[in-house]
């Protein structure tokens, strides 16, 4: 069973997310933030991260950033999901294309379980 991390300062979408993914047969954990996320991941390696850009208390495209920079994580995929137009996401995160997917919210949720699924495939 693969685990997926969840970083979003939104609660409802947090827990609406855990749900449909938890029924699709995967671990999930949650963060409110990159900081949070960070604490956890020290003892928690998820197979994949979905990461909000726009939180309180951190920034998810330094928090990727960071996950590229460590060897133990670097190979994490990870979904960027935010109501940020794409073209913003992908020109902050030029430097951090490598397993990374872009989608806007609000997402469609069977678009985000085949990224999930071919992510971790892959």
């Amino acid at each position: 069973m693969a685990t997926i991390a969840i970083v979003d300062d939104d609660e409802n979408i947090s827990l609406m997310l855990k749900d449909f993914l938890e029924r699709k047969g995967f671990k999930v954990w949650l963060a409110l933030d990159p900081s949070q996320f960070s604490v956890l991941l020290k003892d928690n390696k998820p197979d994949l991260v979905i990461m909000d850009i726009q939180m309180p208390g951190g920034n998810g495209i330094t928090a990727v950033k960071n996950l590229r920079k460590s060897p133990d994580t670097k190979d994490i995929p990870v979904i960027i999901l935010s109501a940020m137009p794409l073209t913003l996401q992908r020109q902050w995160l030029a430097d951090t294309t490598s397993g990374v997917r872009h989608l806007e919210k609000p997402a469609d949720l069977m678009r985000l379980l085949k990224d999930v699924n071919e992510m971790l495939k892959a």
